[in-house]
This record gives C-alpha cells, sequence and structure tokens, in this order.
C-alpha cells in the first residue's frame, strides 16, 4: 500500500472514529435544546425575549421544574431575593407573572411615579367599576362644598385592594385604592386630602391619553 494511501485510510478511519464516538457520547448524554439567560438577571427585572438564548445540554441536567419553552419566560418576572446567572436554566421558582408578585403595583410604575394608596372610606368613588387598569381623574371636593375641582387628570390605577391586602375583581368594593401618582403631584394630593374629600372619577377602562 502506498504511502498516500495509508494516509487517506488513517485519516478516514480516525474521522470515522471520531464520529462514531461523538454519536455515541451524545446519545448517552441524551442532549436536547433548552433556553437559558444569555445574561445575569437581577431580583425584579422583566424576562424579555431579548434575555435569552437556547443551548444543548443533557437531558439529565435539567431540573423537572425548568422552563424550556420561550413563550413561558417572556414578560414574566425574576421573583424578590432571586438572581439568574448567564446561562442558567430557569425554573419555576425562579420567577412569577405580575398578578402574583407582592409589590406588583411598584413594577406598574413609570418613570419617575410613586404609589398613592387612597382608602375608600376617604375617597368618593364608582365602588366595584375600578379595577387595575382603569384610568381616573382625581377631584378633591372641599368641606362644607358641593362642589369639587379636578386636581389630577388621567391617573392610573396600579392596584385595587380588598381588607387583607388581596386584589378584588371587578364588582367588588375596594378597602383600598392605589394610584399611580407623578412624584411632582404627591404634596398636592396630600394637601387635598387635608383640606376635603378626594373624588375618583372613572375614565374608560385602559384609556390613556
Amino acid at each position: 500500500m502506498s504511502t498516500i494511501k495509508k494516509v487517506v485510510f488513517v485519516a478516514s478511519f480516525l474521522a470515522v472514529f471520531a464520529l462514531s464516538t461523538e454519536i455515541a457520547v451524545r446519545k448517552r448524554m441524551d442532549l436536547i435544546d433548552v433556553v437559558v439567560v444569555n445574561k445575569d438577571l437581577s431580583q425584579r427585572h422583566k424576562i424579555s425575549e431579548e434575555d435569552l438564548t437556547t443551548v444543548k445540554t443533557s437531558r439529565h441536567l435539567v431540573p423537572e421544574d425548568a422552563l424550556l419553552n420561550k413563550d413561558e419566560l417572556v414578560g414574566q418576572y425574576v421573583k424578590m431575593e432571586h438572581t439568574l446567572l448567564e446561562k442558567q436554566i430557569v425554573r419555576e421558582q425562579n420567577i412569577e407573572e405580575l398578578s402574583e408578585a407582592i409589590d406588583s403595583p411598584q413594577l406598574l410604575l413609570f418613570e419617575d411615579q410613586r404609589v398613592y394608596a387612597l382608602k375608600k372610606d376617604v375617597v368618593g368613588t364608582a365602588g366595584g367599576s375600578l379595577q387595575t387598569g382603569s384610568f381616573v381623574d382625581v377631584a378633591v371636593q372641599h368641606k362644607r362644598e358641593e362642589e369639587y375641582g379636578i386636581l389630577i387628570e388621567n391617573v392610573r390605577v396600579v392596584g385595587v385592594k380588598d381588607r387583607n391586602g388581596k386584589s378584588v375583581t371587578e364588582d367588588t368594593v375596594p378597602h383600598v385604592i392605589l394610584l399611580a401618582i407623578e412624584t411632582k403631584d404627591v404634596n398636592a394630593l396630600l394637601k387635598a386630602e387635608e383640606e376635603g374629600k378626594i373624588v375618583l372619577l372613572p375614565r374608560d377602562l385602559n384609556h390613556e391619553s
């Protein structure tokens, strides 16, 4: 056998051997596609598709509660006191939906906004028509006067709670209404509460101008 033929034979043998070894290893490892985060994500981070990537790993290394579908993860929040590290598989215990988060009103705030709580017994409202996502005009009715004036327009409701702090559904009379108030308007609202009664005038649900 010529030297060239020997080299070709050895190279072919090694290639077949390497391929066979890789196939055997892959089969033994039982590799599957899994979704992982592509960077560190801190607590309360809202997961987007840009935060995720897909890698192959052994099925034996995947936890039973791992979330392997991107659709299950996009829009979820990293739980309080949890951090997801780069290349980490996301588990059910690491994340939660907005409705499940204990600090969900804060997560709904925009920049330079604060949560302002108003108790039902000091607020005139449309009762059960208010729910998270509603928009209201905040008015103040001065004592001994039946007329009232609009104080803040188009304010977003970020929480409607019962006496136990749980979210209430439509047609249920709330105990506390949580509003997303611009920081600059907080003092005016505090002063209005001292001078009169706050009245919430509902706008169309989910309407924002």
